[in-house]
């Protein structure tokens, strides 16, 4: 089965959904007069009409125009599977609640106010995946100066944990268990958590494999 047959099938079993917003087609744009002996209303425009779309990855549902349905059909995600279905997929909608990063309500919104980061209204993202991607997508700038400014503060945070670690062998003092505490399988170094761990490889050692000069 083509994906052109696939579409044409998906379109003929679309399900109709009422039309958005409030327009009413049967009100006069002009009323009548001695120049305009009879009204025009807007009943003479016609539409398309609507249909429900759902997205197979998450179930949720949307409404589109049927003369853009072919197009909202076609659309695929970047393992080139298809987005959108007429048919209901057999999962729930996944409940949109996660805000973008730069949302007014967003606890570090004062400081990123203070950084100059722009704000974002969108507040129904579906996953923190949805969140990296819409942020990485439609605030670039702003992500990446969140990303540099996170690792900065991992890397100090890392960096006085070091310095503990060393003042307490040198003094001879017993180090504490950590729970999390991780070892670079390159230079040995111990590191607080996994995290600190992955931060210390992308930025401390090369491609040729050799490792950082100590902090």
């Amino acid at each position: 089965m083509t994906t052109e047959q696939n579409i044409m099938e998906m379109m003929q079993v679309a399900e109709d959904a009422p039309e958005p917003g409030t327009f009413d087609r049967r009100a006069a744009i002009h009323a009548p007069d001695a120049s305009v002996p009879l009204s025009v209303q807007i009943a003479a425009l016609e539409s398309a009409g609507y249909v429900y779309v759902y997205d197979v990855r998450t179930g949720s549902r949307s409404i589109v125009n049927r003369n853009m349905l072919s197009s909202q059909l076609d659309k695929r995600d970047e393992d080139n599977t298809r987005i959108f279905s007429t048919v209901k997929p057999d999962i729930e909608p996944v409940q949109a609640d996660y805000k973008c990063l730069l949302h007014a309500d967003q606890p570090e919104r004062n400081h990123y106010d203070s950084m100059g980061l722009a704000r974002c209204k969108k507040k129904n993202l579906v996953s923190e995946y949805q969140v990296n991607r819409h942020m990485s997508v439609r605030h670039r700038t702003e992500w990446e100066t969140i990303m540099q400014e996170q690792a900065r503060a991992e890397k100090d945070e890392e960096r006085a944990f070091q310095r503990a670690l060393m003042d307490a062998i040198a003094q001879g003092v017993a180090v504490p268990s950590i729970a999390e505490s991780v070892v670079c399988d390159e230079c040995s170094r111990i590191f607080k958590n996994s995290r600190a761990l992955r931060t210390h490889i992308q930025m401390g050692h090369k491609e040729n494999g050799d490792a950082s000069s100590p902090d």
